[in-house]
């Protein structure tokens, strides 16, 4: 939602991703692909961005991607890694940098971004299913399958009788 977000607010975007297989999906959304492992690729972004969301929930050196930030640049982090990560505080000062972090904002927030959201015609990318299927959701995103980004259960179909079909990578027999 943040690509779309950004993309409709005029914005170039970068995705910077370890995930080649990503690359693909972030061009149909219109945003252009970085591949974070990359050091050529990442030395052509350097300075290039206003501002960074790490999404990442994965353990990752967030200071890599302070080398992209431009002048008066702000790292937001939005991801809940376990590891904590550390940052330099040369490469904030000498471009004055800042690092930020949110987790959600308000009700009035919230409510001026489902307006933007409707007025622009943007919603998220989803994949409706059963709840019997909830098991093959699980292992689509344990996968990082590019071409899964949420999953949404149609409780509608849930009954008392209902079974869940397993799924050789969760269940093995």
């Amino acid at each position: 939602m943040a690509v779309k977000l950004a993309l409709a607010m005029g914005n170039t975007v970068y995705v910077f991703s370890t995930s080649v297989g990503k690359k693909a999906a972030v061009e149909e959304l219109g945003a252009k692909f970085v591949c974070s492992a990359d050091k050529d690729q990442m030395a052509a972004v350097t300075g290039k961005c206003d501002f960074i969301i790490d999404t990442a929930s994965g353990d990752h050196e967030a200071s890599h991607y302070l080398s992209a930030l431009a002048v008066d640049g702000t790292f937001c982090v939005v991801g809940l890694p376990q590891a904590p990560f550390s940052i330099h505080p040369f490469s904030l000062i000498m471009s004055r940098k800042s690092v930020a972090g949110s987790i959600i904002g308000g009700i009035k927030e919230t409510q001026e971004m489902l307006d933007y959201c409707a007025a622009k015609g943007i919603v998220p990318d989803v994949q409706t299913i059963s709840p019997k299927d909830a098991n093959h959701a699980m292992v689509s995103l344990a996968k990082s399958d590019p071409a899964v980004r949420r999953f949404v259960i149609d409780m509608s179909q849930l009954t008392p009788d209902l079974v869940v079909e397993p799924d050789a990578a969760i269940d093995p027999t």
